[in-house]
């Protein structure tokens, strides 16, 4: 575990990394799934709304992106605003968990294996984020 602790530091700045990579990926997201065309069936408010949540999910990754490559090393060093931006971050991927577990079948989803080996990347990358900042905040709250 000491080996573990040792490399927090780093394995955040790669975790950051990752979202920062999440992030520019999903710009490709309403191409690849012709929003511009899925979105003409809804009304107005509800386009707004989908589009205000979108924009606010991608802020929210490339935060927590950047906070992670940038001070990793203050994100582990047990201040009660590091418990607070780990515990925060490992939340909000386990929802994303959740989200994906939920709902990651949904019907619409593009048919072939480029597709589906996304969506386990994805389900790995999710999974593997909530770990980390899981394994961070315990650290952070002084239970590792």
């Amino acid at each position: 575990m000491s080996k573990f602790i040792t490399a927090l530091p780093f394995i955040i700045f790669f975790a950051g990394l990752a979202q920062l990579l999440l992030a520019l990926g999903s710009i490709a997201i309403p191409f690849v799934l012709d929003w511009k065309r899925e979105m003409r069936k809804v009304n107005a408010l509800t386009r707004n709304i989908f589009y205000t949540y979108s924009v606010y999910i991608f802020g929210t990754n490339v935060w927590l992106g950047i906070t992670s490559m940038a001070m990793p090393a203050l994100l582990c060093d047990r201040s009660p605003l590091s418990v607070a931006v780990t515990l925060f971050t490992a939340l909000y991927w386990w929802g994303r968990v959740m989200i994906q577990f939920r709902f990651g079948k949904a019907e619409g989803r593009p048919a072939g294996t480029v597709f589906v080996l996304a969506e386990l990347l994805l389900w790995l990358l999710f999974l593997l984020l909530s770990l980390v900042y899981t394994l961070a905040a315990l650290y952070n709250l002084n239970v590792l």
